[in-house]
């Protein structure tokens, strides 16, 4: 095989790999202060209040993050899903 060749697909093979590492450690990164606010604008577009008055904590089970807007309580799950939980917690 060619030298050009050799070097040229080593080059390409680190590109894509420092190129897949960055992407990836972008998008596992769940800042706990992000997900409460994204969880206390979507609470706030959907039933008002301010969206400072959400807190939230860390989760149990599935649940990575709870937060609570108002009434309301929502689950969080390592993907960045949120559900809306009933006030029992189900």
């Amino acid at each position: 095989m060619p030298r050009y060749v050799l070097t040229i697909t080593v080059t390409l093979v680190i590109l894509a790999a420092i190129s897949g590492f960055r992407l990836g450690k972008r998008q596992i990164s769940l800042d706990f202060t992000g997900v409460i606010e994204a969880v206390a604008e979507i609470h706030s577009a959907s039933y008002g209040g301010l969206v400072g008055e959400c807190y939230g904590w860390p989760g149990e089970g599935n649940s990575v993050f709870q937060v609570r807007c108002g009434t309301g309580l929502y689950s969080v799950d390592r993907l960045g899903r949120v559900e809306q939980m009933k006030e029992d917690g189900i």
